[in-house]
């Protein structure tokens, strides 16, 4: 079993043609906070649910808003620790696979049992 790939999960950068047209519908203005901006170019395209959750509906018209930086990185919190979350899953996995077919611990693992034993004979 292989394990988790980091590099499936990268969001492709959005076509220059769906973003003008999204922000051309939503009339240049965040539709969070209502500020406006004739040049588009301090405006994002936010996605509701996000490319990571659903890669089909991620880039439907339906999904997307135009979102001025602030609160395109206020209402994306969540979707910014998705990376490192999966990340840990990964670590996890490869844990749970080692485990399981029998193999050593990784270094960090060596480390810390030897610092708890240690740290336990120094306790008796």
């Amino acid at each position: 079993m292989s394990s988790l790939d980091l590099r499936d999960y990268r969001e492709p950068p959005l076509p220059k043609k769906l973003r003008l047209r999204i922000l051309e519908r939503d009339g240049y203005r965040c539709q969070f906070c209502g500020k406006e901006d004739p040049t588009g170019r301090m405006l994002a395209i936010h996605e509701m649910i996000p490319y990571l959750v659903a890669k089909e509906a991620a880039r439907a018209d339906e999904n997307l808003k135009a979102a001025c930086w602030v609160c395109h990185k206020k209402y994306g919190k969540g979707v910014r620790h998705l990376g490192k979350r999966l990340e840990n899953l990964q670590k996890n996995m490869d844990l749970i696979l080692r485990r399981a077919a029998g193999t050593s611990k990784s270094r960090s693992e060596q480390l810390f049992d030897r610092k708890r034993r240690k740290w336990e004979m120094n306790e008796t």
